[in-house]
């Protein structure tokens, strides 16, 4: 059996057929199912980067030790972005007796519109004692915008305000980045971690702002704080 190439291995009937054996003896339980899914190939320098990546987080004053710690990360921002789909195809609800079934309807179940959010998080802080101070939640935002109806519909009038997805592209990120992470760090960030530098940690997403973007770094001198990006 494992002389056979794996793709001839892919469903119970092609082996059988491979083997030239019966697929009822298949039912013998001595061979098992594997799942295989795709995973990205990493070249050398994604290997030495992701590694001088996990150097960078290390204490510089336990490098000298036997074991080096990692430096707490409370003062990095992680941002990301994450589509969500706007219903399910089915869904379970608890209702009374007396209740009828909710009817939903879909122009087409096999496209299902979804929404884009943006999230931006810290690590939690607690004082002594043990009580919250900083939930580490700055915001989550949904790429969306209100546009007027161009035409009247059985479903609403003419110039009626319509909530539609944003293509997400570079000046869309720089935008709610300078006027809703930044903000948002600005009014919730602990009084007591404000003249430290703020890390705001982004995956190498094409759409996403360089650490020398000049609007940026505009917006962050504006408010006094030190943020910087990193990727």
């Amino acid at each position: 059996m494992a002389t056979i190439p794996l793709n001839r291995r892919s469903t119970l009937k092609s082996l059988a057929k491979s083997l030239d054996v019966r697929h009822r003896k298949f039912k013998l339980g001595e061979i098992r199912c594997h799942s295989s899914t795709l995973k990205p190939h990493w070249r050398e320098s994604n290997k030495r980067d992701r590694l001088q990546f996990c150097i960078s987080m290390l204490d510089q004053e336990t490098l000298g030790d036997a074991e080096p710690k990692f430096i707490d990360m409370q003062n990095i921002v992680h941002i990301d972005e994450k589509w969500y789909f706007m219903t399910k195809k089915g869904k379970k609800y608890y209702l009374t007796p007396e209740e009828d079934d909710p009817e939903r309807t879909i122009q087409n179940k096999n496209n299902i519109g979804k929404v884009m959010f943006l999230t931006a998080v810290g690590r939690p802080k607690y004082d002594e004692e043990g009580n919250l101070t900083f939930s580490g939640k700055l915001g989550v935002w949904p790429f969306v915008k209100e546009v007027p109806a161009a035409r009247r519909s059985q479903n609403r009038e003419r110039g009626t305000l319509e909530t539609k997805s944003i293509i997400v592209n570079r000046e869309v990120m720089r935008q709610y980045l300078l006027e809703k992470v930044i903000p948002a760090i600005k009014d919730k960030w602990p009084q007591e971690d404000a003249d430290k530098t703020i890390f705001i940690q982004q995956d190498n997403a094409r759409t996403h702002v360089r650490p020398n973007d000049l609007a940026f770094l505009e917006t962050v001198a504006a408010t006094g704080l030190d943020i910087r990006l990193m990727q």
